[in-house]
C-alpha cells in the first residue's frame, strides 16, 4: 500500500495497492463531503486486494489533501478527477480496469473522457436526480445572503444539518445542479455498452427506488449488460 498523488490538471491523494500478477485494477471514489477512508472506500479496497485485484482509491478536487477547496468542487471537477485516475492505473498494471463509485462519483464516471471497462455505481442519486444539491440547498441558495454571497464569493456557505460541519457550496456545482435535466445521465448510461452494477439501499433518503426499478427493466428490455442490486435496509452510505 502507498500513499502518491498523481497530476493532472490538480494534484489529487490517492493510495494505490498492489498485488504480485494483478488480475485487473479498480478505482475507487467516493461521495460529497467524504474521503477515501469512508468505511464503503476502505472495506471495498481490502475486500478488492484481497482477491487480486489492484486498487487506485482517490480524493477528489477539495477532498482530503488534494488540490482545491471544497468549493472548487463540482461534476466537472469530478469527472475530470475520475478520468485522470483511470488513465493512472491503467498506466500502472496491464488488464481491465473496473470502477467503483458512490453517490456524485456515479455521475462523475458517466461524464469521464475515459471509460472503465466496468463499473460499480452505489447510491446513484446524482444520476437520477443531477438537481439534487439545487433543491436540497435551496432556501440558502435563493436567500438574500446566498445570493449576494453567490455574486462576489462564488459560492453559499451552507449550515450543515447532519452535524458535520458548515461547508461552502460552489458557484459551478450549483449552475450545474440547476441546468442538467433529469434524464440526462439516464440516456448516457443506456448508450454506453459498459457492464455495470447499480446498488440501491432502500432506506436512501435521497433516491426515489421505484425509479432505479424501473430503470432496470428498461435496460434490461434493451439488452444492456447491467444489474441491479437492490438492499432493502441500506441508506445512502
Amino acid at each position: 500500500m502507498a500513499n502518491i498523488f498523481i497530476k493532472g490538471k490538480r494534484k489529487l491523494e490517492a493510495r494505490l495497492n498492489i498485488p504480485e500478477n494483478p488480475k485487473g485494477g479498480i478505482v475507487i471514489s467516493h461521495s460529497f463531503r467524504n474521503n477515501m477512508d469512508e468505511p464503503i472506500c476502505s472495506e471495498a479496497e481490502n475486500s478488492f486486494y484481497k482477491k487480486g485485484f489492484a486498487t487506485l482509491t482517490v480524493n477528489l478536487t477539495g477532498h482530503g489533501k488534494s488540490d482545491g477547496k471544497l468549493r472548487d468542487f463540482c461534476y466537472r471537477t469530478a469527472s475530470e478527477d475520475v478520468s485522470l485516475a483511470i488513465r493512472t492505473l491503467k498506466e500502472k498494471i496491464e488488464g481491465k480496469i473496473g470502477f467503483y463509485g458512490i453517490s456524485i462519483s456515479t455521475a462523475a464516471v458517466v461524464l469521464s473522457e475515459t471509460s472503465p471497462d466496468s463499473q460499480f455505481l452505489i447510491s446513484p442519486s446524482p444520476i437520477h436526480h443531477p438537481s439534487g444539491f439545487y433543491e436540497r440547498y435551496k432556501i440558502e441558495i435563493e436567500s438574500e445572503e446566498g445570493k449576494r454571497s453567490l455574486k462576489n464569493n462564488r459560492f453559499v456557505k451552507i449550515i450543515s444539518k447532519s452535524g458535520r460541519g458548515d461547508f461552502e457550496l460552489g458557484k459551478e456545482l450549483i449552475k450545474e445542479s440547476r441546468s442538467f435535466r433529469k434524464n440526462y445521465y439516464i440516456k448516457k448510461l443506456i448508450v454506453t455498452n459498459i457492464p455495470t452494477a447499480v446498488i440501491q439501499g432502500g432506506e436512501d433518503n435521497l433516491s426515489n427506488c421505484q425509479e432505479f426499478i424501473q430503470l432496470y427493466k428498461k435496460l434490461k428490455e434493451l439488452g444492456q449488460p447491467k444489474i441491479f442490486v437492490y438492499i432493502p435496509d441500506a441508506d445512502h452510505n
